[in-house]
């Protein structure tokens, strides 16, 4: 099995992408826990602490599909570097004023600029493997390693931020995720490879990536998994403070992750039958009936084994949506299109990180647990609702019948969201993107990039560019992050009508 991917990092440039790469990444794996972790230190408060975290995902996801846009235009380097200053920046100062005791809302802002401007690294290694391994089947290979790598970052930043909680404190954490930002980034965007790669020239629509009615069906299916990566992102520290060990957080978060790594590293060891659409369609079943036994919110080391089972799917997930993604978006638009998909865990990340901090203050952590289940059940339903546009991957609307090279590409894990979170994987999807994993998410963070060449594939449009109501992306966007705005506030507002004194004067 390991063979395969050994093969890949034989590749001329390779070793050092895949390290830098995965240096730059891990903030995203630790930045969700250690905002959490440090602004309810300060604060007292875990609804406080999902607020700020929920700013984190809504930054990146009003900013991702942006950034995407303009590494197809200007290249790697000329945007990755300033994002990761900007990002280093914002954070150092999210720091800065927990100590100094700012409000709520400029916390939240700081860590929206800092979430929004994270250089758009997962994107950019899926380019590049796309540059490097022209044979469709030793790329299939190289981004089922890229899923693994999501992983590794989303368990490997829990765990350096439970280590650096144990020995110092969260604002250590923060800061050094500043650090291995600016510096994986930097090494990274100076290569060779990154500097030189260019996107495949296409016609591009105001609609983008969602022009396609099979792509806009992917994204509101995956939307609801970062609820999942959200909520978790906050509850799992919630669980660890409630039994006596805040940094045991950080190893429920990593065993989400180590449980999506393994099952991604099976996963792409072999191939599966039926199409993706089918595939992702069962996937996500199996990954809410992995969400239910979450719900018992018992002692650490029962949770650490509930929560690696309910990763095993994560990475197949994920992975499977990446598939359907070179089906189902537009020529020339795979790197918005895996952005998007991004977003979409992301916000809903910013969701959970709110509503689920309220639930938290107000009813109880096994309350919240809840909100991980509905929301991947709620994905399953809408893929399952939608499968016959996801099977559709002819419909890729491009406004004029054509034809037009696939860019290859991959997908971050938050955030995340993951990463997913993480997480959010963590981060978004816990990745979230969260735990990434996303949602690679969980961004996990990231997406993909149209490169020239693509082997053996190319698509013939046909449907006009008017049946995707281009006119309405835009301000569905605004519209949409209004909501999640609004919803996280309502954390925030319902834990402040029980505002103890003693934090308030500490305010003043």
């Amino acid at each position: 099995m390991l063979a395969t991917y050994r093969s890949i990092l034989r590749e001329p440039g390779a070793p050092r992408l895949v390290i830098t790469a995965l240096l730059a990444r891990i903030p995203v794996g630790i930045n969700a826990l250690a905002i959490v972790l440090l602004v309810r230190r300060a604060t007292g408060s875990f609804a406080d602490a999902g607020v700020v975290d929920a700013g984190l995902a809504i930054g990146a996801a009003l900013i991702s599909p942006t950034q995407g846009r303009l590494v197809d235009r200007f290249g790697q380097t000329k945007l990755l570097v300033p994002s990761a200053l900007v990002s280093a920046a914002a954070l150092i100062g999210l720091v800065v004023g927990v100590h100094h005791h700012v409000s709520i809302a400029v916390l939240t802002g700081l860590a929206a600029i800092g979430g929004g401007t994270q250089p758009p690294m997962s994107a950019s290694m899926r380019a590049l493997w796309a540059s490097l391994i022209p044979e469709p089947a030793r790329r299939d290979t190289a981004f089922a390693l890229e899923a693994v790598l999501t992983e590794v970052y989303f368990i490997a930043g829990p765990l350096i931020t439970a280590v650096i909680v144990a020995v110092s404190n969260p604002s250590v954490a923060v800061i050094a995720s500043a650090s291995l930002s600016v510096a994986g980034t930097l090494a990274f965007a100076t290569s060779r490879a990154s500097r030189t790669w260019r996107a495949a020239k296409a016609k591009r629509t105001f609609a983008g990536a969602l022009a396609g009615r099979g792509m806009r069906t992917l994204v509101l299916s995956v939307a609801p998994m970062g609820l999942a990566f959200g909520t978790l992102e906050v509850a799992m520290p919630a669980l660890a403070t409630r039994n006596g060990d805040p940094a045991a957080a950080g190893i429920l978060l990593g065993a989400f992750a180590g449980g999506s790594l393994l099952g991604g590293l099976l996963y792409g060891s072999r191939s599966w039958p039926g199409s993706s659409a089918q595939r992702y369609v069962f996937l996500t079943a199996v990954f809410a009936a992995g969400m239910a036994p979450l719900i018992v919110a018992g002692s650490i080391p029962v949770m650490v084994v509930l929560m690696a089972v309910a990763g095993l799917t994560l990475a197949p997930v994920t992975a499977c949506s990446f598939a359907l993604i070179e089906e189902v978006a537009p020529p020339g638009t795979t790197i918005e299109a895996f952005t998007w998909l991004f977003t979409a865990n992301m916000a809903a990340a910013a969701v959970g990180a709110g509503v689920g901090g309220a639930v938290i203050h107000s009813v109880g952590i096994r309350a919240a647990l809840l909100i991980p289940l509905c929301g991947v059940a709620v994905s399953f339903l809408l893929a399952l609702a939608g499968r016959r546009a996801l099977a559709s991957g002819g419909e890729r609307e491009m406004g004029s019948s054509t034809s037009a090279p696939v860019g290859a590409g991959g997908g971050g894990g938050a955030g995340g969201v993951v990463g997913v979170g993480g997480v959010v994987g963590v981060g978004g999807a816990v990745g979230a993107g969260s735990a990434g994993g996303a949602v690679g998410v969980l961004e996990g963070a990231g997406g993909a990039d149209d490169v020239p060449g693509r082997v053996g594939a190319a698509v013939e449009v046909r449907r006009p560019l008017s049946s995707g109501r281009p006119g309405r992306v835009g301000g569905a966007r605004f519209l949409a992050a209004g909501l999640i705005l609004v919803a996280a506030l309502l954390g925030y507002r319902a834990r402040d009508g029980r505002s103890d004194p003693h934090r308030r004067s500490r305010r003043r």
